[in-house]
């Protein structure tokens, strides 16, 4: 499917959230929102169509806006530029690079590339089980 859409599949180390920082930095914000609508016993819908509806970067539309192609309606006040540009991928792409550059200037040394049939140790997280 992804080949068919064209679409370019990235995977990410499992367990190593800095890896996929953007992903990451969303879900803390809609768990803080939810928290908070919990709290003040605010309509959890309508807080989640306002941080879909919200711009990430100040270059990017909305991710519903990126969704629908359109942007979506909110009783938040907003200014929506009629010049604005057709294509985002680039721009996300830009993001993206800048962001691995963030990482990579303070990532340490670059570790050496795997052979094929090479032996390698992994660290499992998880509680180990013990022999009854």
């Amino acid at each position: 499917m992804c080949n068919k859409w064209g679409i370019k599949q990235t995977t990410s180390s499992p367990r190593y959230p800095r890896s996929n920082g953007l992903a990451e930095r969303m879900v803390q914000t809609v768990k803080a929102t939810l928290k908070k609508c919990i709290a003040n016993n605010d309509d959890i819908n309508l807080a989640l169509l306002h941080i879909r509806a919200t711009t990430t970067d100040c270059k990017l539309p909305s991710p519903a806006e990126m969704l629908f192609g359109r942007p979506i309606r909110t009783n938040l006040p907003s200014y929506h530029p009629t010049n604005a540009p057709p294509e985002n991928h680039e721009r996300l792409l830009e993001r993206s690079d800048k962001m691995k550059s963030n990482h990579d200037r303070h990532a340490g040394k670059d570790i050496p590339p795997l052979h094929l049939n090479q032996r390698v140790r992994t660290y499992n997280a998880e509680k180990p089980q013990t022999a009854n």
